[in-house]
């Protein structure tokens, strides 16, 4: 797989990003995801990516308790990003070692950009195929 992948940029796989804000309940984020179909969102506060929320971040958080959370307060700070002209094998690369599903995609300029997911990645394999 890696070798179809070996010469496209993210930026051609990449997703639409629907990000939240830090200061979203969690009940927002979670509804967010549920209306997108999404297991996760980029955190952004005065446009700087400043984490992730992942569907396994708020099924720690009692259901009782995900109006009155916070993003922030269970957000994954210091996300692991990639750059958008990257190569999607260097990106499935990274995805692979560090055991993850989706990663924020950053421009050239640190501007959040897009969201790319295994599932983006799968698809641009079948297509190419």
């Amino acid at each position: 797989m890696p070798n179809l992948l070996a010469n496209i940029p993210v930026s051609k796989v990449m997703s639409v990003v629907y990000p939240t804000s830090p200061e979203n309940t969690v009940s927002k984020a979670y509804a967010l995801m549920q209306g997108k179909h999404l297991d996760g969102l980029p955190v952004v506060e005065n446009s700087e990516l400043v984490g992730v929320i992942t569907r396994s971040d708020i099924n720690k958080i009692d259901f009782s308790q995900r109006e009155k959370t916070k993003v922030k307060d269970i957000m994954s700070k210091q996300p692991i990003t990639i750059g958008s002209e990257e190569k999607v094998s260097a990106a499935l690369e990274k995805m692979t070692k560090l055991k993850i599903g989706k990663l924020p995609v950053i421009s050239t300029t640190g501007a959040l950009v897009g969201w790319l997911s295994l599932g983006d990645i799968d698809t641009a394999v079948k297509t190419l195929r």
